[in-house]
């Protein structure tokens, strides 16, 4: 709902999912527990946590940052 409400692109949201789990099922995060991961995602992404987007007022429209670019890029190698 955030995403089409705000028109964050659902390939954003896919990339941000992908940097979700590796953070805390193997990375910095794995001994992380939340009651409710939905929710921690969500929030993830509604707060731009990983800061993988901005919105370019220039074109109006949302951009990854070059974190979001490595994460992308990571995620087309990724098996």
């Amino acid at each position: 709902k955030y995403a089409e409400k705000t028109g964050l692109p659902r390939e954003f949201i896919e990339i941000a999912w992908l940097r979700f789990k590796d953070k805390y099922l193997s990375g910095s995060g794995a001994r992380k527990t939340y009651s409710d991961w939905r929710a921690a995602f969500r929030d993830h992404v509604e707060s731009n946590y990983l800061r993988l987007w901005f919105w370019s007022e220039k074109d109006s429209q949302w951009q990854l940052t070059t974190a979001g670019v490595q994460a992308d890029k990571a995620a087309e190698v990724a098996p």
